[in-house]
């Protein structure tokens, strides 16, 4: 849509990387510096981009995000670890992955670990990792730009710091 492309068109102008996920191609005066077409063809109900684009471009959008959450390091092993416990739901979902890292913990010790951390699931893991305090946990996660995997690879036979 023009609103969509005087966007693109705005960043571009203020020098910001732009990209364009479509499912049709880009007008000659379009200046996205990346674009991704994706080529669903025409609607089986002319009119309705609800179907194949929409899903097409619902998938492609999930995937991209989710490669950009593994690659900075908001994942490990398959599971979401940049999350801080700041209402009861994120408070039990920290608490159940917590668990699933180490399934030796009470619920009551994952709890105390996980407040320890002010919340913060990834500092909870590497206190549990390490059996340290939170602040040497921290300082661990520092050292590898609270990159998880790293830190735990760095560890593994180190004493925590």
């Amino acid at each position: 849509t023009p609103w969509v492309l005087g966007a693109i068109d705005e960043a571009h102008r203020i020098g910001a990387m732009t990209a364009l996920l479509t499912c049709a191609k880009l007008p000659s005066h379009a200046v996205a510096d990346h674009h991704i077409l994706l080529d669903t063809g025409p609607e089986l109900v002319t009119g309705s981009t609800r179907m194949k684009a929409g899903t097409a471009t619902k998938i492609t959008l999930n995937t991209i995000t989710t490669c950009l959450f593994v690659r900075l390091g908001k994942v490990y092993q398959s599971r979401m670890i940049d999350l801080r416990a700041t209402n009861q739901k994120l408070h039990d979902r920290c608490l159940r992955i917590l668990h699933s890292f180490v399934p030796t913990l009470s619920r009551e010790s994952a709890n105390q670990i996980l407040d320890a951390a002010d919340g913060c699931l990834r500092t909870a893991i590497m206190m549990s990792h390490l059996d340290a305090s939170a602040d040497q946990a921290r300082n661990v996660l520092e050292q590898s730009d609270w990159n998880l995997s790293e830190a735990m690879n760095f560890c593994d036979g180190h004493k925590a710091p």
